[in-house]
């Protein structure tokens, strides 16, 4: 990236390197918007998707991480990936036991469930007693 151009008597080029400079300037943040949305995103459909399959309905589509766009020093865009983010995959199933009740838990749950965990489990738990 280049830095904020300092107008000089008779520099032709300022006007083009100001339009760069606030070009770069403008994409990393919409890169950043991009990047903190999709984690939002992702983090939202693990949940979401996690839930579904615990209670055998479908799944969303997968989603795909955005590219980033960056703005060359010579005018032009090049698109790269983010190296952090990573297509939604969602973790495998485990089947918890506990004393004379089986059911789905998902894997990595928490030991200490908050109030609306322990009714997803319950929730999850009664569906599987139906389908018997």
């Amino acid at each position: 990236m280049i830095a904020l151009p300092v107008w000089v008597p008779g520099d032709s080029s300022y006007g083009v390197r100001l339009s760069i400079w606030h070009n770069q300037q403008t994409q990393d943040a919409v890169n950043t918007k991009n990047h903190d949305d999709y984690v939002t995103l992702y983090n939202n459909w693990i949940v979401q998707n996690t839930q579904l399959q615990a209670y055998h309905q479908p799944i969303q589509a997968p989603l795909t991480p955005p590219q980033k766009i960056v703005f060359n020093d010579d005018g032009t865009t090049t698109l790269s990936d983010f190296p952090d983010l990573k297509p939604t995959v969602l973790p495998p199933l485990v089947v918890a036991t506990s004393p004379g009740i089986t059911g789905l838990v998902a894997a990595g749950t928490p030991a200490q469930m908050t109030q609306d965990q322990k009714l997803d489990a319950i929730l999850v738990l009664l569906n599987a007693l139906m389908n018997k």
